[in-house]
């Protein structure tokens, strides 16, 4: 497997450009490894610098250095230009916006240091318990749920409150929320998920071993954001008045770090020289983002009826068995198939990232004609058919991952041409390669072994982003799309996939006990991946599974932009 993305996570940015956007990494052993963060309060700036003197600083000086920044952003609160909201202009005005602040050496002074940093932290402010769609807070115990917290670190939830304490051109932005809400905002270019999620799985597995301290004041709301993750334990300290929070029982044993130092140098706050025009280039960044946030539609499903076991104990694959479901829930609302986009990982090629599995085949729309109806079909035609479905989706996924896709194929013969001046093959002219390119469903599976979960927006404005993370009792799900589309809308896609779900269960559960079947005119019987094979191919003492599956990789980071 291909390790590139992984040494990019932290020593890459995104830099703006008019016709397109630069990735930088800074992979030269010429150069040496940044040594400072960025951390964001209050919409302002500062560096912190994590190694002094070739040595690490321990939690306790880090927690020092925090508290400093608190206190400097607390004290300047009032008279800061919320720069950082260029980021989430459209990328060619954050490019001239850029070059305008670049004019000024402050300004390149502070924009290399945010762009040569390992990551940057962003401490949010409390965000306001508001109740959405879904009834975003727990009314007995005023707990936010999950669409709030997954918008928080999706887009700060507006100008007003977090959305500017970001700089999004940055790969990884961890971000804490003085109620507790923790996540992650990433940038997608650099890397996929695989690579992130473990990064964020590990982080957990280390949080579970340390005992962490905080004030009083946020105990209740820290108690219920992160039970999820793993069980907390609340201890009072009478000596200094203060809750600590243990999770787990180990020691912090696990890395050596210096003892604290007696004085540590301030933090840094970056300045900034802004003109009218930059002033202009803000408001109307801040205009936008906010437009954006109003008109995003999040909902997550969690799906408690089943999870990934009851696919495997009917012998088909938790994918197949999900996208299909994906397929059917599209039908039942719009009345066809569209053009479906699922990431298959091709890491086992040298700098690969993704092909595309797509789902909306002819087996599925024979399949899903029988399920509504529009065919007159047995129970056990209709299994049938679906595994004929499913076997179709799991041959599509196996020649994607082992380098067969065509989407990867296509888009190197496109890019060839451009690059060498030639003629536009007329393939990439015609209509068919447009409506094959137009992702109406953008889905992805991010499995995590924790309650975490990543979510998206839509790619195109009439479409749906699909986020699934299949656990083995339950799945998790999160929908998005866009509120000014009137045929869109994501709770009503949740709660008809719900439905879908439940009615591929009951179809199986009827027919689990059927005899082989007619099939084409030959008997057919059902191999443990879930396909249909002739009897007289596969014998019974020899039948195998051919699923390759992929290891597409979990997460709940809540990304940021994909563009």
């Amino acid at each position: 497997m291909c390790m590139e993305q992984y040494y990019r996570l932290f020593t890459s940015y995104r830099v703006p450009g008019i016709k397109k956007d630069s990735l930088i990494s800074n992979n030269s052993k010429l150069l040496p490894d940044p040594e400072h963060i960025i951390v964001i309060s209050k919409n302002q700036y500062f560096v912190l610098d994590v190694i002094i003197n070739f040595t690490r600083l321990s939690e306790e000086d880090i927690y020092t250095q925090l508290s400093r920044i608190c206190k400097m952003a607390e004290e300047n609160k009032d008279d800061v230009d919320p720069v950082g909201i260029l980021t989430a202009a459209y990328r060619d005005k954050w490019a001239l916006a850029r070059g305008k602040l670049m004019e000024e050496s402050t300004n390149r002074d502070s924009l290399d240091a945010i762009e040569r940093s390992i990551f940057v932290l962003c401490l949010d402010t409390a965000a306001p318990v508001i109740p959405s769609h879904q009834n975003s807070i727990n009314t007995i115990s005023s707990v936010r749920d999950d669409v709030s917290l997954a918008s928080q670190m999706l887009h700060g939830l507006g100008t007003h409150i977090n959305s500017a304490n970001r700089w999004y051109d940055k790969t990884m932005q961890f971000i804490i929320s003085e109620d507790g809400a923790c996540g992650l905002n990433y940038e997608h270019s650099p890397s996929e998920g695989i690579a992130v999620v473990q990064l964020i799985e590990h982080l957990l597995k280390y949080i579970q071993t340390c005992c962490i301290r905080c004030p009083s004041s946020v105990v209740d709301n820290a108690l219920a954001c992160c039970t999820r993750l793993s069980p907390l334990r609340p201890e009072f300290d009478p000596r200094d008045q203060q809750w600590w929070y243990v999770i787990g029982e180990e020691v912090r044993k696990k890395l050596a770090r210096m003892q604290s130092l007696c004085e540590l140098p301030q933090p840094r706050r970056l300045q900034w020289k802004i003109n009218k025009d930059t002033e202009t280039d803000i408001k109307e960044a801040i205009e936008n983002i906010d437009r954006l946030i109003k008109d995003l539609d999040l909902f997550i499903l969690r799906f408690k009826s089943f999870g990934r076991e009851f696919p495997k104990s009917q012998n088909m694959s938790p994918d197949s068995f999900i996208q299909l479901a994906l397929q059917l829930t599209y039908y039942k609302i719009h009345g066809k198939l569209v053009s479906t986009y699922e990431s298959a990982s091709v890491r086992r090629f040298r700098l690969g990232r993704v092909d595309n599995i797509r789902a909306n085949t002819p087996d599925a729309l024979e399949w899903i004609r029988a399920m509504v109806g529009e065919i007159e079909t047995t129970d056990v035609e209709k299994m049938a058919l679906l595994r004929k479905a499913m076997q179709c989706q799991t041959d599509i996924m196996t020649q994607t991952i082992l380098g067969h896709g065509m989407d990867c194929h296509l888009l190197g013969l496109r890019e060839i041409a451009r690059e060498n001046g030639l003629p536009m093959p007329k393939i990439f002219e015609h209509e068919s390669f447009r409506i094959s390119n137009h992702f109406s469903l953008s889905t992805s599976q991010v499995p995590t072994t924790m309650d975490a979960f990543m979510c998206y927006g839509p790619v195109v404005s009439d479409g749906y982003g699909v986020c699934y993370n299949p656990h083995p009792s339950w799945i998790l799900v999160c929908i998005t799309s866009f509120k000014r589309h009137n045929d869109t809308n994501s709770d009503h896609f949740a709660y008809t996939l719900e439905s879908s779900l439940l009615q591929m269960q009951e179809l199986c559960l009827k027919t689990s006990e059927a005899k082989p079947i007619l099939y084409g005119g030959k008997t057919h019987s059902e191999n443990r991946n879930g396909a249909i094979v002739d009897d007289k191919e596969m014998s019974a003492g020899t039948r195998k599974s051919r699923l390759v599956r992929q290891r597409t990789m979990p997460f709940p980071e809540v990304i940021g932009k994909d563009s």
